[in-house]
């Protein structure tokens, strides 16, 4: 399959932002003569190739008609096949019109994905099978992502099949079709369910949402300080640190995601911090995205955290999801590994199919941020302690007998003591020469870590005895 990604932003389909549960896939074909993918999608991205008509469905009403479906399969610029989606699948589309059981009933409003096959003169065997073949493999490719079977009754069926069943207009598509080459919509199904079977599946690539922390907390607040972020933004890591390694979930993924979602705590969209939503999740049943009725409040910052990184799980397919007491609103089983990596979020969790690389973006600048060195801590100091005494004149009378000596004593009081002390160093070798040098002068001496609230010595004696050495010093 050569799947390619061009939304229709400006079909009033698009516009209307309204969602569905999938639950099933009918099959189209164009009923016009134009194999050309240009035709219907638009604008030329280089490889469509140009419209000079510029009659695609990138317009509101295409031809005046309320139309829209999720993808065409047909004929590039350099004649080869491609398939583009051209809604998110689980946005609801406009491609089935009403049948016999009226629009409440149809495809469209119950979780069918449409596309469109481009026909061309229908005689053509080679692009028949080409066009099949692309059709067979997109169809197995959304059935094992939404956990589809396409043999159960009415799961995948063409538009002919829909009407029969009062879901849809009265076309003929595909039928009017692939008979000619020998094909019916049973061998189609048939088919697709045996591409299902292959066991060769493409290596994934891109940034998996699950796995273990890819920074640090302290990278993530100092890349979020750095990017302009709130004071609450910043604060909130500590929490998606806390919480997403439980899941799975590497924390980087969800942090950014918020990020980008709340414009780093700044919101400035419908919703604010009020809301303690950190994702722009909505309610269960959705809506407009300019309706903040529309978006889930949470309780506290835990729980909405903890509803995105739950939301985030389902979407990489993580083991035990979906899980039972989420509070997670739309924890629906269909989502699971629908988006293992942060690139295929674009296009499923947000319309935009850049958003998945915004957050990448977004992932490397955190990750590439040092962690601010920490605060230095005070240290431990070291004191040469020469007396400790309950009586303050005790410890006067030895202050001015180290000081006569030379040395440069004060007076520190702690623990109901007055110590004497003299030096203070951050190494203990510095303290234990000085140390010596006091004995040497005559004094007991002591090296401690305990300081004191500095006080002033009393009167000085008229005449200060000489030093002598102390028999005990009390410590």
């Amino acid at each position: 399959m050569n799947l390619k990604t061009l939304f229709l932003t400006n079909n009033d389909c698009y516009k209307s932002g309204k969602r569905h549960m999938v639950k099933g896939i009918m099959v189209h074909s164009t009923g016009a003569n134009n194999p050309w993918l240009k035709r219907y999608v638009g604008p030329d991205d280089g490889l469509l190739g140009p419209n000079p008509y510029n009659n695609h469905w990138n317009t509101p009403k295409p031809g005046g008609r309320s139309v829209c479906v999720h993808a065409f399969i047909g004929k590039l610029q350099d004649g080869s096949i491609a398939t583009y989606q051209t809604l998110p699948w689980d946005m609801v589309g406009w491609h089935s019109g009403s049948g016999s059981l009226g629009s409440a009933k149809n495809a469209n409003n119950n979780g069918y994905i449409g596309f469109e096959i481009c026909e061309d003169d229908l005689t053509d065997a080679s692009y028949f099978n080409k066009v099949y073949t692309e059709a067979v493999e997109l169809c197995a490719y959304l059935c094992k992502k939404f956990n589809l079977d396409p043999l159960a009754d009415g799961v995948l069926i063409c538009h002919s099949e829909g009407h029969k069943r009062g879901i849809a207009s009265n076309h003929s598509d595909v039928m009017h079709w692939f008979p000619r080459h020998g094909k019916n919509m049973d061998m189609f199904r048939a088919a697709v369910k045996a591409e299902m079977a292959k066991t060769d599946t493409p290596a994934q690539t891109g940034h998996p949402i699950i796995g273990k922390p890819t920074a640090t907390v302290g990278q993530a607040k100092e890349w979020a300080k750095n990017s302009g972020a709130t004071s609450l933004f910043i604060s909130l890591a500590d929490i998606f640190w806390k919480l997403a390694p439980s899941a799975g979930v590497d924390p980087v993924v969800a942090y950014c995601q918020s990020a980008k979602e709340t414009g780093y705590g700044k919101f400035g969209g419908v919703l604010n911090e009020t809301f303690k939503n950190p994702c722009g999740l909505k309610t269960k049943s959705g809506g407009s995205n300019s309706d903040p009725n529309a978006h889930q409040r949470f309780t506290s910052w835990e729980e909405g955290i903890q509803a995105q990184i739950d939301h985030l799980a389902l979407y990489a397919g993580a083991a035990g999801y979906p899980k039972a007491g989420t509070p997670d609103p739309r924890h629906f089983p269909y989502l699971k590994g629908t988006a293992p990596t942060v690139e295929q979020l674009g296009g499923k969790w947000a319309p935009s199919t850049s958003y998945g690389t915004d957050i990448v973006a977004m992932m490397n600048k955190l990750k590439a941020t040092k962690e601010p060195a920490p605060a230095p801590s005070p240290g431990v100091m070291y004191y040469v302690q020469t007396g400790a005494y309950s009586n303050k004149a005790n410890a006067d009378a030895q202050y001015y007998k180290v000081k006569a000596a030379g040395f440069d004593a004060i007076i520190k009081q702690s623990g109901g003591l007055y110590r004497v002390q003299v030096g203070a160093f951050s190494v203990k070798q510095n303290a234990e020469n000085l140390a010596a040098k006091l004995k040497a002068a005559g004094f007991d001496t002591y090296i401690t870590t305990t300081s004191g609230t500095q006080v002033a010595p009393g009167h000085e004696p008229k005449q200060a005895a000489k030093p002598v050495k102390q028999n005990k010093l009390l410590q």
